[in-house]
């Protein structure tokens, strides 16, 4: 149900033409993989790497080819719109 009504909130925005941020959604995709992953060991840093990256792919970003921009950043500044 959640993800049914953030769908919707995003579409809406998407809409009316104000998208989030990279900074939002990279927001938004980090907590929900925390979530996802809660009360996992450190041996989940790479399905959590994929989740975050998955995540941004979803909302219409990718992962830029900058120094320092590895798979799965939680810096902003390394996704761009596709």
């Amino acid at each position: 149900m959640t993800k049914t009504i953030a769908a919707v909130i995003w579409a809406v925005a998407l809409l009316a033409g104000c998208t989030p941020s990279a900074d939002e959604d990279l927001w938004d995709c980090q907590l929900s993989v925390q979530k996802g992953n809660a009360g996992k060991d450190a041996a989940a840093a790479a399905e959590r790497t994929r989740d975050i990256e998955a995540c941004m792919e979803q909302r219409g970003f990718r992962l830029a080819g900058r120094s320092g921009c590895l798979n799965g950043s939680t810096d902003a500044a390394c996704y761009q719109r596709k």
